[in-house]
C-alpha cells in the first residue's frame, strides 16, 4: 500500500512558493517552536542529542562525533576540535549520566556496540521530529545550531561572544544572525530556562511514566 508522509518542507513551499532566495537563507526556529520538537523525541538519548545540539549550537557532525573525554562537565566546557564551548547547565545532570561509565574515546551518542550516529541519522530524526510537532517550517538540523545564535543574540550576548560559542572564523559570519534578532535582550530567557520537555525528561529518567509515548 502507499503511505504518505507530511514533509513540512514541501507544505511551506506550497503555501509560500518555492525560489532560490529562500533556500539560501537560514530558519529560525522559536523557543517554544524548539521545545515542542523536543517533546516529539521519545529515546531520551535521541533527545539528549538534539537539545545539545541546540544547547550549545553544534553542528551535526560535532554532536554524533562527541566522545565522553569532549566533556569538563567540573568546569561546564565542552572541547570541540576546532574550538572550546559552553556546556549548557540545564543539561549537565543528563550529560553526566550519558557519559557515566564510558571509555573517554566512547561515544556519547551511539548505537549498540558503541557504533555511533551519522549525521544523515541526526536529520532524519530531527525531520521526523519537525512533522509530528506539525511545524511548517523547512527547518534543518543545523537550524538549531543558528537559532542558538539568534537567541544567544537577543539575551543580549556581546557578538565576539557568539563568534567564540560557534567557532566561526570570520566575524562577518555571526554579524549575519543579527538581522533575525527581533525580542528585546532583556525580556529573552536563556535558550535552554523555558524548555518544558526537560523536566518531563528527568521525571522520565526517575522511572515516571513518558508523557510522549
Amino acid at each position: 500500500p502507499l503511505t504518505l508522509i507530511f514533509d513540512p518542507a514541501l507544505a511551506y513551499f506550497a503555501n509560500n512558493g518555492y525560489n532560490h532566495t529562500l533556500i539560501q537563507n537560514m530558519i529560525i526556529l522559536s523557543q517554544s517552536e524548539i521545545s515542542r520538537l523536543m517533546s516529539r523525541i521519545r529515546l531520551p538519548q535521541k533527545r539528549l542529542m538534539v537539545a545539545l545540539a541546540y544547547g550549545a549550537g553544534l553542528r551535526a557532525k560535532e554532536v554524533v562525533n562527541l566522545r565522553a573525554k569532549n566533556l569538563d562537565l567540573e568546569k561546564g566546557l565542552m572541547q570541540m576540535k576546532d574550538r572550546t564551548t559552553m556546556l549548557p547547565k540545564k543539561l549537565k545532570i543528563e550529560l553526566w549520566q550519558a557519559a557515566q561509565n564510558k571509555a573517554p574515546e566512547a561515544f556519547l551518542f551511539a548505537r549498540e556496540g558503541g557504533i555511533p550516529f551519522s549525521p544523515r541519522t541526526a536529520q532524519i530524526l530531527f525531520r521526523r521530529a519537525l512533522r509530528r510537532a506539525k511545524i511548517l517550517k523547512p527547518a534543518t538540523f543545523r537550524s538549531l545550531r543558528d537559532s542558538f545564535a539568534v537567541h544567544l543574540l537577543e539575551n543580549g550576548m556581546d557578538i565576539h561572544h557568539v563568534q567564540k560559542h560557534l567557532g566561526n572564523r570570520k566575524i562577518s559570519t555571526t554579524r549575519g544572525y543579527k538581522k533575525w534578532v527581533t525580542k528585546d535582550p532583556l525580556k529573552m530567557a536563556d535558550p535552554l530556562e523555558q524548555m518544558l520537555w526537560l523536566n518531563e525528561y528527568r521525571r522520565e529518567q526517575a522511572g515516571r511514566v513518558d508523557s510522549w509515548t
